[in-house]
């Protein structure tokens, strides 16, 4: 199959896993542990899940910490969409397009490898430079706790600096 067809037909190359990585155990994963942490976990067990094709040589074992990485990554952007597995489904996708069939094609052997690690190195940065607190739709910056004046029963207060924010800010009401 060429990359023609898999940005034609977004289910394929491994984005039907999202639904279930993504759309069902990153929720529960987060459910009781920071968003770093629970994208980690499920970072890991994907990368268990990919173990096939590096027995089979489809993908070299370094793909292992770029499994991880890139979890950390599609959970920052399912996060981040409000849960949106569809947009990680073709951003897993387009990933799988652009490094599997456009890269594959220019790097081999030893090359391919220091190809992978320089993508982890990239998705490292991301990661750092927009800082972990990101990782989560429920950080300091978009909700405050407060007391009512009824009682002393909590209350979120959105914090709305940009109308970016209003579409977010409704889907927690």
């Amino acid at each position: 199959m060429d990359s023609a067809s898999l940005v034609k037909i977004p289910g394929i190359g491994g984005a039907w896993e999202e639904p279930g990585w993504r759309g069902y155990a990153l929720p529960k994963l987060q459910a009781g542990r920071p968003a770093l942490s629970a994208s980690l976990i499920l970072g890991i067990v994907w990368a268990f899940w990919h173990l096939p094709l590096m027995m089979y040589g489809t993908i070299p074992w370094s793909d292992i910490a770029y499994v991880i990485v890139v979890s950390v990554v599609y959970a920052w952007l399912f996060n981040g969409t409000g849960g949106s597995v569809l947009l990680v489904m073709l951003f897993h996708t387009m990933n799988n397009v652009i490094w599997g069939y456009f890269f594959h094609a220019m790097f081999s052997g030893a090359d391919w490898v220091r190809m992978g690690w320089l993508w982890v190195a990239l998705w490292f940065v991301v990661v750092i430079a927009n800082g972990t607190e990101h990782l989560s739709r429920k950080h300091r910056k978009q909700v405050e706790v407060s007391t009512s004046p009824v009682g002393s029963f909590p209350v979120q207060v959105p914090v709305v600096s940009s109308p970016r924010r209003m579409r977010g800010v409704n889907r927690q009401w």
